[in-house]
């Protein structure tokens, strides 16, 4: 097959530090579009992105050229400094370390554009806390384990991978995978390997 089609969906979930209501209205919008922006720069594309006071949603297709972890690491760093900028208020603004990250199903897209979009009424009758465990419960408490290797700022590209001990070829992991569990792990490098995810 002469080109590849990619359609990896993620529904990303973070808190900021200690959960600490920041995400105020008056800069809300502004802060999911400058998360958009860095998840577009990755070759991400955002698809859509909300949250409420204390964290946020992202759903994206995942670019088979970038790792999990990395695109991760971008949309923190960035978005806390940038946030930084924006007033004294947002001094001492810090995402969790932690996160959650879904696989979706493409035909469950629309479902969870709906569910971002509906956050604020959403989170009037449940906390943060309980939206993540049920988020859990759902994915029948199995965790899917991204690692990384050689993860150096200079290392953008994947070398390799194992998937639950077996070497992996494919670009994309299948959502039943995700939602069974397991660990993935991904070697790092400077430049693209062009015999790695040449399988579907």
């Amino acid at each position: 097959m002469g080109q590849s089609l990619v359609q990896n969906y993620i529904h990303l979930v973070f808190s900021t530090k200690h959960r600490i209501p920041l995400i105020t209205p008056s800069i809300e919008a502004e802060l999911y579009a400058y998360l958009a922006g860095i998840c577009n720069n990755l070759d991400c594309k955002a698809i859509k992105i909300g949250g409420h006071l204390d964290h946020v949603h992202i759903l994206c297709k995942l670019s088979k050229k970038v790792a999990l972890i990395k695109l991760l690491e971008e949309v923190k760093s960035h978005s806390s400094k940038w946030i930084k900028t924006k007033g004294h208020e947002f001094d001492n603004f810090y995402w969790q370390d932690g996160y959650g990250a879904f696989s979706v199903n493409p035909s469950e897209v629309d479902v969870v554009i709906n569910y971002i979009e509906n956050q604020k009424e959403h989170h009037q009758t449940k906390t943060f806390k309980d939206e993540y465990r049920q988020f859990l419960k759902k994915y029948q408490g199995k965790s899917f384990v991204i690692k990384t290797m050689n993860n150096l700022p200079e290392n953008n590209y994947i070398q390799g991978a194992e998937l639950n001990g077996q070497n992996w070829t494919k670009f994309c992991v299948p959502h039943e995978i995700f939602a069974k569990g397991g660990t993935l792990k991904l070697a790092l490098g400077k430049q693209p390997n062009k015999n790695w995810g040449i399988n579907e």
